[in-house]
């Protein structure tokens, strides 16, 4: 009923173009096609499942307005989603998080389709939304590695009035996952057994970006998951230009999370670090790192999506309690040779790891380590510009034993992207 409302309330801005000039001229339409392929095939001993994979089609359309001519203008910006199954069966489909599944015959769903709008309104530099967010923040990301996004219900603020700072303050309340069309209570992942995957009524951040200069930026965030946890974010990104040819790159992240209210999820303490050194030259970049996890529990973050921390691995997370990870990676871009084409491959090995709440793993020694290689081919030129081709594979070892949610695996993934812009 909602978004038929909004639907309603867009029309209206619509017809009366004689006054709403901008609102159509500035308004712009996009149509992007996902065809995304995943294939995690589980090499340890007493998996429950021998392979998660499936293959979807994702048709997404955004229509995002522009404002109404006055003091403050006004608009409305809609999404709507498709998804269309091209391979998925009830023996493999549990765990990729693509497709919604039959909960009585497990079997994943032909075709899924949702529908949202967003009221904005926007004031010099400053936007007021409410509606369908996709928040990209150090504390809240919705998941775009799907088919169709992840995506959250709220009350979303944005001002970039003051020079070089952008202010962002965010009520959230509902949630979207990327394998459903339905809203759900937001929640906390239950990734190997770590925490309880308590819902909670909302969560708000309220964080800042501040630009010092074109090669330095420092972000400092605070959220709020109601009676579970609160979070402090600092990061600092610099690059640092030694020559025509070089450029030497930092990015450090720190996350402190500790449980709050009536601490829904039991005790929450944790310190997560991670830093990065990079040096580029020419087609060139290698980089190595060092993430660090300590304090009494492990790293919590939201169900169904992804966290902003350094690694944005695809078989695992790396924020056991205490867990000390080393990462080294290495990007090539063959710009002189085939334009459009990058490659990258990277190497983590995390250790120390506790896992003491799973009684046959208490006090042994843990570890975790994944081999990635990741190939993107993006079309330059030509009638399909843009045409976006990624393959990724990625080898996964842990000795956690079958119980835990992350398991030793060989994993495949296939993206073709492409979008059509109307203005």
């Amino acid at each position: 009923m909602k978004h038929f409302t909004f639907t309603l309330l867009y029309l209206s801005l619509v017809a009366t173009s004689s006054v709403n000039a901008q609102l159509i001229d500035q308004s712009i339409a996009t149509l992007t096609t996902k065809n995304v392929y995943i294939d995690r095939n589980y090499i340890g001993k007493n998996v429950p499942q021998v392979a998660s994979k499936e293959w979807a089609q994702g048709l997404i359309l955004n229509l995002n307005s522009g404002y109404t001519e006055g003091l403050i203008g006004a608009g409305v910006d809609l999404y709507a989603g498709l998804g269309i199954k091209l391979w998925g069966d009830a023996e493999h489909s549990r765990g990729t998080g693509m497709l919604p599944i039959d909960l009585k015959t497990g079997e994943p769903t032909d075709t899924f389709a949702e529908i949202a709008a967003t009221v904005k309104f926007k004031y010099a530099e400053t936007e007021l939304k409410y509606g369908t967010l996709f928040p990209k923040t150090p504390v809240v990301i919705a998941s775009f590695s799907r088919a169709l996004p992840q995506a959250y219900r709220g009350l979303q603020l944005i001002s970039k009035d003051l020079e070089k700072i952008k202010i962002e303050m965010t009520y959230l309340d509902q949630v979207n996952h990327r394998d459903s069309t339905n809203y759900e209570k937001i929640k906390l992942i239950p990734a190997n057994g770590r925490f309880k995957p308590i819902e909670s009524d909302h969560l708000y951040y309220i964080g800042t970006n501040y630009s010092l200069n074109p090669q330095t930026e420092i972000s400092l965030f605070h959220a709020n998951l109601d009676d579970i946890y609160c979070q402090y974010y600092l990061g600092l990104n610099h690059i640092y230009p030694m020559n025509n040819e070089m450029n030497l790159s930092t990015d450090f992240r720190y996350f402190r999370t500790v449980d709050t209210g009536q601490k829904m999820a039991g005790k929450i303490d944790n310190h997560h670090g991670n830093f990065i050194l990079g040096l580029s030259k020419n087609n060139h970049k290698f980089s190595v790192g060092y993430i660090h996890n300590s304090g009494d529990t492990a790293f919590p973050y939201l169900s169904g999506g992804e966290t902003a921390t350094y690694m944005d691995s695809w078989a695992t997370d790396f924020l056991n309690q205490n867990e000390k990870a080393y990462t080294i990676r290495y990007d090539y871009n063959f710009k002189d040779y085939v334009p459009g084409l990058k490659a990258m491959t990277r190497y983590t090995y995390g250790k120390d790891i506790r896992l003491d709440h799973i009684t046959e793993l208490k006090d042994k020694e843990l570890y975790e380590k994944e081999l990635g290689f990741d190939l993107i081919y993006q079309i330059q030129t030509g009638t399909f510009k843009g045409l976006n081709f990624r393959g990724r594979y990625a080898n996964y070892d842990n000795n956690f034993g079958s119980r835990p949610t992350f398991k030793s695996a060989n994993e495949t993934r296939f993206n073709i992207d492409y979008t059509w812009k109307f203005k």
